[in-house]
């Protein structure tokens, strides 16, 4: 398990040398003048097309559980998406709150961009950020995919399933969904993101320890064992 935190620290410790200078670049910017001019704004139909492609994640953990639950996490999972996308295409709410509140600053620079297309008559500038969320968020869905897929895709609903992906990780679904919201909280920290990040992320744990206790329940010993030899979230890191 130490081991496994080592080398968790050291990994973000490379991403953040890597990627933190494009994240302050771009969070300069995007809480600055020069974004009231450089955001797209009134498109309603890439708000639309966004939460309906980043909300399907949700789909696939609608099925294991009581209709209850999924209420309680995957509809905070959904509005956070609809509250992301919204100021990213529709109305940036966090920039003109802070800019009634406090003087914004307005760089020289634009923001990292890693392509800039032309798209319904506008200038689309897909940020270095964005693009990394973007491929982070592929993972994410594989890794939601293949554990909704090792359950229901293989009837082994009603089972206890340690085989394919539950091998490495005892909820891959949820890490899933936890990597989408934080790569997007990285590439596009608005206030209402910031505020339901952490809300997530302690309801979807919270839901996966419930999970837990009911799992010890039905299968008991066999399932504490998995427990002591399969890591919560991630590979390497028991908790």
């Amino acid at each position: 398990m130490r081991k496994g935190i080592v080398l968790y620290v050291l990994l973000l410790a490379a991403i953040i040398a890597a990627f933190g200078p494009y994240f302050a670049r771009n969070m300069s910017w995007l809480l600055s003048e020069r974004a009231f001019s450089g955001m797209i704004e009134g498109r309603i139909d890439f708000v639309l097309l966004y939460v309906v492609i980043f909300s399907s994640f949700a789909l696939f953990l609608v099925f294991p559980f009581r209709r209850s639950k999924w209420q309680r996490c995957n509809i905070g999972y959904v509005a956070f998406i609809v509250a992301l996308f919204t100021e990213m295409f529709g109305f940036p709410l966090t920039i003109y709150l802070l800019s009634s509140l406090v003087p914004l600053p307005n760089p020289s620079y634009e923001p990292a961009a890693a392509l800039v297309v032309d798209m319904s008559g506008l200038q689309f500038r897909l940020l270095t950020t964005s693009l990394i969320a973007g491929v982070i968020s592929i993972i994410s869905a594989a890794l939601i995919i293949l554990g909704w897929h090792e359950i229901f895709g293989k009837r082994n609903e009603g089972k206890l399933v340690t085989s394919g992906i539950y091998r490495y990780m005892r909820h891959p679904q949820y890490t899933g969904i936890i990597m989408v919201i934080t790569a997007w909280l990285f590439a596009w920290p608005t206030l209402p993101i910031m505020i339901l990040w952490p809300v997530l992320v302690v309801v979807y744990y919270r839901l996966a320890r419930r999970e837990e206790r009911d799992m010890l329940s039905k299968f008991g010993k066999k399932y504490d064992g998995y427990m002591k030899d399969v890591p919560m979230f991630l590979p390497g890191w028991n908790w």
